[in-house]
């Protein structure tokens, strides 16, 4: 459902910081006070060893009671038989000295009164021999042998639990001897403990620091998150694995600070646009850099033909000192995939299945047919004009069609996915097969894909280690002219389907009152209709193209890495990879003689033109390799570890593409559904490659895990530029400080963590035409000396070469917080930083005569994207209530600080667009309306629209510059389509063996221009308009919301781009909400677990005032977002049941 508030306070900025800013106070009180209270002693006593030697724990005690208050009591003799433990010379903790010297020992430890520690040797273990109720006691203790009181103690599989007292006791009747324990505390790792007969059991849970441990894939290797020094973003399978998207990329909806992931286009099998920190690029892209297991992948849409379930993990790279070690490719920031790899121990199996429905999360209010009689009728009469008798007196049984209803529909999806993996100490194995089939919500469009994945890694020695990991997938799309282009098979000789509108701009602009077919089979459209025929000709009815339209694309794809490392000696690694990626695509597109469209718009069932048939086969190969070849060192001295990478890189893309286009007029018939159907076929092919080599290094350094640094370096060279800048440098260089680790921090034990860091580097962004810097050739002719004038044909160049052609280059600074509160139950991370590209590559202005063109494309721009990130994980319980909150935000401003000559320029569809020095990207551009004229006098009194002399009803504009007329000089700043701020906010809460997952996520302040609202404003009779009509001006006394206009032919340019068409873009979606079941565990079963799900994906959907399918969609470039044109792929709410089983 997309609820409107339109006249609500819902989504305004105010509002929804406010609340923000509650929800963020909420949870932090919410995670503080629900801490149980514990008796904690000092954890941070130091011991000096002198030197480096074997002790007993005896001599352990003795030397920290020399340098100590703490007293140690136990009963002589019960530590005979521990082996000694070497000590090495420095300063070492007293409870780590204790934890290693101990480690061994059957005891229990109590801290007593005044600094002292009494040791008891364990009781014996006491087992029965029936299956009855035993009673288990026992403590939990946390890694330096103190209580943990509050801790929950619970039979697994049942309700049966109870908590620890003050001293970390318990004491709780079990169902038999084989009954497990499950043990949890806040801030620990939860622990499952075989009671195997035992009456008293003493389990020691380890701090859950994985939040600082957990590693973390970079460029070219793993770092632990404690460790970098740069803004890397993770999210690892577990928040993926139920989310049922058909492509990595929408899993990181809401995810993710700092990145934007933007629904524009709801299509099966269509992955959403992904931004990292802005839009930096204005005509080379803002797609980051993709890398799949170490393959730089050449786009992103191999990228969204992984299976997410195949994912292990995806970090994305966003500042420019992590990203520099992509050198040129990594400008819009690098998103790392990571796939599942084996891992040691017998082969486990998991498959997961779901199937479910899908449709249409919500529908445009359009005119019916009563309504739309009534409007024509007005617009007759206020246009002066007779009213047609089809009109005045309408028959009673006129059609009442609705066209979306015609298109739409419940679309199912089924999902199969199984895989396997395990391995033994040499060899190891992950493998995986899946099958996804989706039925798009258009009538007759779908999606389907075969994925395999195969990864194998093996030890051939201690020292060599080799893996190969392999990809091959297979993916059919079935459309029908949904993408908003209009595109067909020579479109431009037999007329587009609708102009630029497609299936849907037609379903939404097609009057109600014509049948979906007539009596005798053929479609219904205004083009032949007996009585109302007065609409636009040019409209194809959006069942006719559904029903006889073809547009099918296969591609295949096949996706392989390879790896040999050789540990040359101890710390020096030496690694080589190579990779290559070959996908093949093939479409057929078919229009039949019977499809009424443009020109060809009296073609009909009865009524077939041949001339109409169209028929285009493409064939399209893309081949990529990549050779990777790096050295590293790991090397620790004293307290100074070391990191060194350097590499060498090479990589090759290439690109063919063959069209063959039957020729209009010379199709025989509808037989032969292919261009073999045709007298004469045209054909057209293109090939295009590029080469990158490379070199790389990286530094890393830190002291005592606490002041680290880090430095990288790359430099590029491709193809893709001019002779005179085909290479560039990237370097960077960054620093943290782990404040926490300083001593001063000791005894503030509420703050578990804290690390500072900062970072600058810089990257670049290759992503235009592989041959951009040179110029072009092309057919042409010229008539030579002075003979007869004959024409001689031949190839003539077609523009200039520019041999200074270079990189679009970012520059960035960082600056980061890391905090962890509570034992990193609260865990904050924040970013400010600044992102500079230069260099943009724009076309320049050059005189005319030259003979070569009006432009060149050129260096010759800036633009600055600065923001703040914040991100949010707390643990807000943790009992047999699990509930864990991770909320981000994310600000960003942009804008553009230097163009050609400094002269703005106007870009993007329908030139909505000012690129203005000192003004955001996308920055909308055009008139203010400020109501309609009430009466004559109203008319008389205002500023003169210079274009029409105007009536009352009409529309009203500002005269902005105040010189007592209405013109193109009072088009102004109509705002921006980016937004103010993102959010993402997840919930995820446990209770037993029920589970529940909110992804949330919204976006605030950005504007859209509905522009088909253009046409169905520009002249009454030709498009059926939204109900918004219906409170148009009709007199004086009636002027309805003072803001629609009278119905009439619009008044030249008073349908051009303005507020009219402008709308509030914010919005609060959920993306998912999954709730699952797991069943117990039961040895009557054949499986290690099986769980069951129910999910909805894109469940709900809050805008303000926004009029279409999408507040997201757009029709624009790259880099201008804003622009909604009506054809877009409308998003699909799904109700799904999946199982996930393991064995």
């Amino acid at each position: 459902m997309e609820i409107k508030l339109t006249n609500t306070y819902f989504l305004s900025g105010k509002w929804l910081m406010k609340n923000i800013m509650r929800a963020f106070i909420f949870l932090f009180c919410t995670t503080l006070f629900a801490l149980t209270p514990g008796h904690v002693l000092s954890q941070h006593v130091k011991i000096q060893v002198k030197e480096d030697k074997k002790m007993s724990v005896d001599e352990v005690f003795d030397l920290i009671m020399e340098q100590t208050d703490y007293k140690f009591f136990y009963e002589e003799g019960i530590f005979k038989g521990l082996p000694k433990v070497d000590v090495k010379k420095g300063t070492v903790e007293a409870n780590d000295l204790l934890r290693q010297s101990l480690s061994n020992a059957n005891i229990d430890i109590v801290i007593g009164k005044n600094n002292t520690v009494i040791i008891k040797e364990k009781p014996k273990v006491v087992t029965t021999t029936v299956q009855q109720k035993i009673v288990v006691s026992g403590r939990v203790l946390d890694q330096k042998g103190l209580p943990l009181p509050g801790a929950n103690v619970l039979e697994k599989g049942t309700k049966n639990g109870t908590q620890t007292d003050f001293d970390g006791k318990f004491s709780i009747s079990v169902e038999n001897k084989n009954a497990t324990l499950e043990i949890s505390f806040l801030g620990f790792n939860t622990q499952d403990i075989k009671v195997n007969g035992q009456s008293s059991i003493t389990i020691t849970l380890q701090e859950n620091a994985s939040t600082l441990n957990e590693i973390v894939v970079v460029g070219y290797g793993n770092q632990k998150k404690k460790m970098l020094t740069n803004a890397v973003s993770a999210v690892s399978s577990k928040q993926i694995k139920d989310l049922p998207v058909t492509s990595p990329g929408a899993a990181l909806a809401g995810q993710v600070a700092g990145v934007t992931v933007v629904g524009t286009n709801g299509a099966p099998g269509r992955a959403p646009v992904i931004r990292v920190r802005g839009t930096g690029s204005i005509t080379a892209g803002n797609s980051p850099l993709y890398v799949v297991d170490g393959f730089p992948l050449p786009d992103s849409s191999t990228f969204n033909l992984i299976s997410p379930q195949d994912i292990q993990s995806i970090e994305v790279l966003k500042d420019a000192a992590s990203a520099a070690i992509y050198g040129s490719r990594g400008g819009n920031g690098v998103v790392i995939v990571t796939t599942k790899r084996g891992t040691k121990g017998k082969t486990k199996f998991s498959f997961n299945s779901y199937a479910g429905s899908q449709q249409a999360l919500n529908k445009v209010s359009v005119l019916n047919t009563k309504q739309l009689i009534d409007y024509m009728k007005e617009g007759y009469a206020n246009q002066g004009l007779p009213i047609p008798p089809a009109y005045a007196n309408p028959a009673a049984n006129l059609p009442d069609t609705d066209w979306q209803d015609q298109i739409f529909r419940n679309g199912m999806q089924y999902s199969y996915q199984l895989s396997a993996s395990g391995g033994s100490d040499a060899v190891k194995y992950s493998v995986s097969g899946g099958h996804l089939s989706q039925d798009g919500i258009v009538k007759g469009t779908g999606y389907e894909r075969f994925n395999l994945m195969a990864n194998l890694d093996a030890d051939l020695s201690k020292r060599i280690k080799v893996g190969v990991s392999f990809m091959p997938s297979y993916a059919i799309n079935t459309d029908k002219d949904t993408n908003g282009s209009g595109s067909e098979a020579t479109s431009g000789a037999t007329g587009s389907l609708g102009g630029f509108y497609g299936v849907l701009g037609n379903a939404l602009m097609m009057p109600s009152l014509y049948p979906v077919k007539y009596a005798n089979g053929n479609y219904g459209q205004p083009s032949i209709d007996p009585v109302y025929s007065g609409f636009s000709p040019n409209f194809t009815n959006p069942v006719a193209i559904i029903d006889l339209y073809e547009d099918k694309t296969k591609t295949v794809t096949l996706l392989g890495n390879s790896y040999l490392e050789f540990m040359i000696i101890e710390g020096l690694k030496f690694k080589t990879t190579f990779g290559f990626m070959n996908s093949n695509l093939s479409r057929n597109i078919f229009t039949p003689s019977t499809l009424g469209r443009a020109a060809f718009n009296t073609a009909t069932i009865t009524n077939p033109n041949l001339n109409a048939i169209a028929a285009q086969r493409q064939v399209g190969l893309n081949q990529n390799w990549v050779s990777e070849n790096y050295f590293t060192y790991d090397k620790t001295i004293g307290d100074h570890d070391f990191s060194v990478l350097a590499g060498y890189s090479a990589q090759q893309n290439v690109s063919t593409m063959e069209t063959l286009t039957g020729t209009s007029g010379t199709f025989l018939s509808d037989a032969v559904h292919t261009v073999g159907g045709a007298g004469e076929i045209k054909a057209s092919s293109f090939y295009t490659g590029n080469n990158l080599i490379s070199m790389y290094t990286r530094l890393n350094y830190s002291y005592k895990d606490k002041y680290i640094l880090a430095a990288a370096f790359r430099r590029d060279g491709s193809s893709r530029f001019g002779t005179n800048n085909k290479y560039a440098n990237f370097p960077s260089v960054s620093a943290a400080w782990r404040v926490k680790q300083e001593k001063f921090m000791d005894n503030v034990d509420w703050i578990s963590d804290l690390k500072l860091r900062a970072s600058y580097g810089e990257t670049g962004n290759y992503n235009i035409g592989d041959y951009a810097w040179q110029s072009y050739m092309g057919p042409g002719n010229y008539t030579f000396g002075t003979g007869n004038g004959t024409i001689n044909y031949g190839y003539i160049p077609t523009g200039l070469s520019n041999d200074n052609l270079t990189w679009e280059k970012n520059q960035q600074t960082d600056i980061g917080l890391e905090l962890g509160f509570l034992k990193n139950r609260i865990a904050l991370t924040a970013d400010l930083y600044r992102r500079t590209t230069s260099n943009l590559l724009l076309n320049k202005g050059i005189p005319a005569i030259n003979g070569f063109g009006l432009s060149i494309l050129d260096n010759i721009g800036s633009v600055e994207n600065k923001g703040l990130e914040i991100g949010l994980l707390t643990r807000n319980l943790e009992g047999k209530l699990k509930w864990t909150t991770n909320f981000n935000i994310t600000f960003n401003k942009n804008k553009v600080l230097e163009l050609a000559n400094h002269v703005p320029l106007f870009q993007g569809f329908l030139n909505a667009y000012k690129l203005e020095e000192g003004q955001p990207i996308s920055r909308l551009w055009g008139y203010k309306q400020i109501g309609v004229y009430q009466n004559a006098a109203d008319v008389a009194n205002s500023p003169v629209w210079t274009a029409a002399p105007m009536k009352p009803g009409d529309v009203k504009f500002e005269d902005y510059n105040h010189d007592g007329k209405v013109d193109v000089n009072d088009m102004q700043d109509l705002g921006t389509a980016a937004p103010k701020y993102i959010f993402g906010f997840v919930n995820t809460f446990q209770y037993g063996n029920f589970d529940l997952n909110i992804v949330m996520r919204g976006s605030q302040g950005g504007q859209n221009m509905y522009a088909i609202d253009r046409n169905q404003f520009r002249f009454f009779g030709s498009v059926n308009p939204r109900t918004n009509v219906l409170d148009r001006w009709q007199s004086e006394q009636n002027p309805g919301n003072g803001m629609e206009p009278r119905v009439a032919n619009s008044n030249s340019d008073t349908n051009s781009n303005s507020t009219r068409y402008l709308h509030d873009a914010s919005f609060l979606q959920i993306t998912n909400l999954t709730f699952g079941y797991t069943l117990p565990q039961m040895k009557s079963l054949p499986f290690d677990s099986m769980r069951f799900y129910l999910t909805s994906q894109n469940l709900a959907m809050w805008t303000k005032d926004y009029p279409g399918y999408n507040p997201e969609a757009n029709q624009s470039n790259d880099a201008t977002l804003g622009v909604d044109n009506g054809s877009s792929y409308p998003l699909a709410r799904s109700i799904i049941l999946g199982v996930n089983l393991n064995f």
